[in-house]
């Protein structure tokens, strides 16, 4: 067996899928704004709620993720290399459980 960090170190593992998910949840949040302000949902639901619930995306969840996105894409004069520096880079320890 070969020796990859991510399969034989768990912790390694557990770090990369949790920098995966961070990511997932900024590109969901900026794809859900969109949806939502170009109205995109129409014609897959009667409403952004119905929506939300026909994707099985939680509406809370859902809207912190576009309140981030909000935050980072169109409040933060950061250029592109800083946003990317923010998703790809890694977590900050301590203070999430």
């Amino acid at each position: 067996m070969t020796s990859n960090p991510a399969t034989s170190d768990p912790v390694h593992a557990l770090r990369a899928a949790r920098q995966k998910y961070g990511l997932a949840r900024l590109h969901m949040g900026v794809l859900l704004e969109h949806i939502r302000n170009s109205k995109g949902w129409e014609g897959h639901a009667e409403s952004f709620t119905g929506f939300l619930e026909e994707l099985r995306i939680n509406q809370s969840a859902a809207y912190q993720y576009m309140r981030v996105a909000r935050r980072f894409f169109f409040e933060m004069p950061l250029p592109d290399a800083a946003l990317t520096r923010c998703a790809t880079g890694p977590a900050v320890q301590g203070g999430e459980g």
